[in-house]
C-alpha cells in the first residue's frame, strides 16, 4: 500500500504508454549520429566505402576498398567516435545516478558542489605540481567528497540544496554586509 497524501493506491493506469517507441527512436538517433561521425571529416567517406569497410571487418567478402580509408575509419574516427559515445553514456549514467540518490529530477553537479570540489582537487594538484593523471585524480577525490558531503550532512535528500562552498560563503559574506 502506498499511503501518502491520502493517497491509498498508485491510480490505475488504463492507457499505459510503452516506453518502445521513444527508446527505438533514441537508437536510430544514436545510429544516423555513428554513421554521420564516420563518414564526415577532412577525409570524405561515402557511405557505401563505410558499409563496405565494416562488412569486411565482420568477415564478408572483403571488396576494392582502398587502406587509407580502413585506416581513417578504424584508427582515426572510429576511435574518437566510440570515445565519445561511452563518454557520452557515462554521463547520462552519472546524472541518472545523481537524481535518483537525492530523488530529485533537478539535481546537478554544481547544486551537489560535486564542481566546486573537484575543482578545488584539480587547483590542490596544479599547486603541488602534479602530473596530469594525479590531478585528475585528485579532481575526482574531490568532487567525490563534496557529494559525500552533501549526501551525508544530515539532510534529507529533497533538501539538499547547495554545497557549492564559495557561492554560499559569498552569500553569507553579502548578507552580513548588507545587515551592517
Amino acid at each position: 500500500m502506498y499511503l501518502r497524501a491520502g493517497i491509498d493506491s498508485f491510480p490505475r493506469m488504463k492507457n499505459a504508454r510503452s516506453a518502445l517507441p521513444g527508446f527505438a527512436i533514441a537508437i536510430a538517433v544514436l545510429i544516423a549520429g555513428l554513421l554521420l561521425a564516420l563518414t564526415v571529416g577532412r577525409y570524405p567517406i561515402s557511405l557505401g566505402d563505410l558499409i563496405s569497410v565494416l562488412l569486411a571487418k565482420a568477415g564478408g567478402p572483403r571488396g576494392d576498398i582502398s587502406p587509407a580509408v580502413e585506416s581513417v575509419i578504424w584508427q582515426v574516427r572510429g576511435t574518437r567516435v566510440m570515445a565519445a559515445m561511452l563518454v557520452g553514456a557515462a554521463l547520462a549514467v552519472a546524472g541518472t545516478a545523481f537524481q535518483g540518490l537525492f530523488r530529485n529530477p533537478l539535481v546537478s553537479p554544481d547544486i551537489l558542489g560535486a564542481s566546486s570540489g573537484a575543482a578545488l582537487g584539480a587547483v590542490l594538484g596544479i599547486f603541488l605540481s602534479l602530473g596530469v593523471f594525479a590531478i585528475q585524480a585528485i579532481a575526482f577525490v574531490g568532487g567525490l567528497i563534496a557529494v559525500l558531503h552533501a549526501l551525508y550532512a544530515g539532510l534529507s535528500p529533497s533538501e539538499v540544496v547547495a554545497v557549492d562552498a564559495p557561492r554560499e560563503l559569498a552569500r553569507l559574506d553579502l548578507d552580513q554586509h548588507l545587515s551592517s
